[in-house]
């Protein structure tokens, strides 16, 4: 008759206490019975483990620096980055390098070209100012454009480059070369708005001349 299996209620009693004392042992160990394991836990917490022990052991190692990222140590900090002025950092196109005023400048420069068009655009509006406005520009440009989009908008928008109200006096932010000539970026009272870029440069038989606008 073939034998058969032992079930576990009729296991002999000194195996029944063999298992006993196994069960016991791996209860001991530091994974043992009913406790939560630090296996995949964060620094510092443990599964399982209560949240307000949890909770004041990281605000403990927080406060000592422990495991954070960000520094959280006494070392003195060599903060060398360049502070800017209130008017540099209203000027969103970038850092105003040269910030440099221009009022009433000789007539063979670049710069006499940008405060006579704002000369201009100050004056009534009429024939004779337009025309002398037009003058800037060289020959090609078209008259009805220069008439239609730029002086209106030039008109409108010259409080927002003016130092001084009613005097065409203004700012230059930076300035950089350009294929044709150089381009200048106009400081601006509008804190929404970047310095708007005027190109001079020479055109009409070597004539210097306003290449490009933005008149806003």
């Amino acid at each position: 008759m073939a034998g058969r299996g032992w079930r576990s209620d009729e296991l002999p009693q000194g195996r029944h206490a063999a298992l006993a004392a196994i069960a016991a042992l791996l209860c001991m160990l530091p994974c043992g019975c009913g406790k939560g394991t630090s296996i995949g836990a964060a620094p510092g917490t443990s599964i399982g483990e209560a949240p307000a022990v949890a909770k004041a052991e990281n605000e403990r190692r927080n406060a000592a620096g422990v495991g954070d990222d960000s520094g959280g140590g006494d070392e003195p900090t060599d903060d060398k980055r360049d502070v800017l002025s209130a008017k540099q950092v209203l000027q969103k196109g970038g850092i105003c390098s040269e910030d440099r005023e221009v009022d009433d400048p000789d007539p063979d420069t670049d710069e006499y070209l940008i405060w006579r068009m704002y000369e201009l655009a100050l004056a009534d509006d009429n024939e004779e100012s337009f025309q002398g406005f037009r003058q800037l520009f060289p020959e090609q440009r078209s008259s009805r454009e220069l008439r239609e989009m730029y002086w209106p908008r030039i008109r409108a928008n010259m409080h927002k480059y003016m130092i001084e109200p009613g005097r065409p006096a203004f700012r230059i932010c930076r300035t950089m070369p350009t294929s044709d000539g150089k381009k200048y970026f106009i400081m601006t009272n509008d804190p929404r708005q970047h310095p708007p870029p005027i190109t001079i440069g020479e055109s009409d038989g070597g004539k210097t001349k306003i290449l490009a606008l933005t008149p806003f």
